[in-house]
């Protein structure tokens, strides 16, 4: 593996030189030095001879990362020294990992594993055989950042090997958790969750390892802990990074001698479990605090997956909220659809909820209004921001005014038949019955002017009305209410 890692270093101070030449030399490796001058005319003339590129303390850092990211976007970059700024888009992606001084041999072997991904993520681009299109179902969207996230766990999920999981709250942890132990050779046996801050630091011990009667006051009975309920399968330990320190000592020793007593026992019980782990906090940073332990990191990081925020996949949201609808129908907890306008503003909104917040809306707006299709009125005001503001009209007007006097409805604005069908008698109707409610109540519950904007007569109005056994007042009052 060593051989197959060609480095170049960009670096302009020369004992940083001397260090790096050093520590990459106890990894075998003899990377080639160059100064932040130098670095072009290198690379443009040798650019298959390198596949990892190392960024030190160069001038002008920020234009060469641009550089890089536009000419060489494939090479994973690794920097070492704090940038100081948040990086953004394709260049985020490509810097695999800022390193901290000082710099360790365990630090650069760790960064070389998560460039060996960066790699192997750009030379497949989430092209997975024809023959294993079907893996990973749960996994919604096709955008390049998903893509990626089915080639990295294809890679790994018949590995036996720890994973860790990396992205904020809401983007789908667990349920990559779920499908590299489905498709792994462990799939016959248990897939065990736990969230490691969701359980008191003095229960951890015993949640993980088990007990013995009397071990402790309450202990009871002897109870299981989840190393032994999952044997044979896969131990899931959600939020790592909240795990106390005292618990990070006895879970390292597990993972080293795959063995574990229960809390007041004597028996050794062995650990046949395949561990994943996942954190929304920065787990490197936490070990420069003395927060995390070092040695647990690269215990844990041997294949890391970082997931992306949903505002990072915006390509995806039209997909996932179809996937949604369809789960929420399969249950036969109601359906929605959505106008393009609304969907334009959802893919607008930064969604700090990620994934968890667009269920949590789609399943609330399946109950104030089933069957119906949400336009940009039926969003949270929180949304109404994001309106193109070339279709918002004057600042003063109502979106209901906006939309009825000045746009059309489309039939693109209409979404397409569920997988399990539609019952289109019930449909039509129940959209039938929104839009007198909507006319009635943009008119002030006056009828002839409801009837204009629906374009019928009123008689016709009255007819539907009593039909639907609708009251001109009811929209109010629900309002009043809520």
């Amino acid at each position: 593996m060593k051989n197959k890692h060609r480095i170049l270093i960009i670096e302009d101070n020369e004992h940083q030189k001397q260090l790096l030449t050093t520590i990459f030399g106890f990894m075998s490796f003899r990377p080639q030095l160059v100064s932040g001058m130098e670095w072009k005319e290198r690379l443009r003339l040798n650019t298959e001879e390198y596949n990892i590129i190392l960024l030190g303390k160069a001038e002008r850092r920020l234009e060469i990362l641009a550089e890089l990211n536009r000419h060489y976007s494939q090479l994973p970059v690794i920097v070492t020294g704090r940038l100081g700024i948040e990086l953004r888009g394709g260049v985020r992606q490509q810097v695999v990992t800022e390193l901290s001084d000082p710099l360790t041999y365990d630090k650069l072997l760790d960064s070389m594993h998560k460039a060996q991904a960066y790699r192997a993520s750009c030379r497949n681009d989430g092209r997975i055989g024809p023959e294993n299109q079907q893996l990973f179902k749960s996994i919604a969207g096709s955008g390049r950042r998903i893509r990626q996230i089915r080639s990295l766990m294809f890679q790994v999920m018949d590995k036996n090997v720890n994973v860790l999981l990396i992205g904020d709250s809401g983007t789908g942890k667990e349920i990559v958790a779920r499908e590299l132990h489905l498709n792994s050779p462990k799939k016959e046996g248990p897939f065990v969750p736990l969230n490691c801050g969701a359980i008191p630091p003095e229960l951890l011990e015993s949640e993980l390892f088990g007990h013995e009667k009397g071990a402790f006051t309450g202990a009871i009975n002897t109870r299981k802990g989840r190393f032994e309920l999952a044997h044979g399968g896969t131990l899931f330990l959600d939020e790592i990074g909240d795990m106390p320190l005292s618990m990070q000592v006895k879970l390292l020793r597990v993972l080293q001698e795959r063995c574990f007593e229960r809390v007041g026992g004597t028996t050794s019980m062995t650990a046949d479990v395949r561990i994943i782990a996942a954190t929304h906090k920065n787990l490197e940073k936490m070990v420069e605090e003395g927060t995390f332990r070092e040695d647990l990191y690269y215990r844990l990081n041997v294949f890391p997956i970082k997931l992306p925020a949903l505002h990072e996949r915006v390509e995806d949201i039209p997909l996932l909220i179809s996937d949604i609808i369809g789960y929420i129908e399969k249950e036969n907890r109601g359906s929605v659809r959505f106008s393009s306008t609304a969907i334009s503003m959802l893919c607008e909104y930064h969604w700090p909820g990620n994934i968890r917040e667009l269920r949590n809306l789609i399943e609330r707006l399946a109950i104030m209004y089933p069957m119906g299709i949400i336009g940009a009125e039926e969003l949270p005001e929180h949304f109404h921001q994001y309106i193109d503001k070339s279709a918002e009209g004057d600042k003063n007007d109502s979106l209901s005014d906006e939309r009825s006097n000045n746009k059309k409805i489309s039939l693109d604005d209409l979404a397409l038949l569920p997988v399990n069908g539609i019952d289109l008698k019930e449909f039509l109707s129940n959209l039938e019955k929104q839009l007198i409610r909507q006319a009635l109540h943009n008119c002030n519950n006056i009828v002839a002017r409801a009837a204009e904007k629906l374009k019928i007569r009123r008689t016709t109005l009255v007819e539907k009305m009593r039909k639907y056994r609708l009251n001109r007042y009811e929209k109010i009052k629900a309002d009043l209410s809520e």
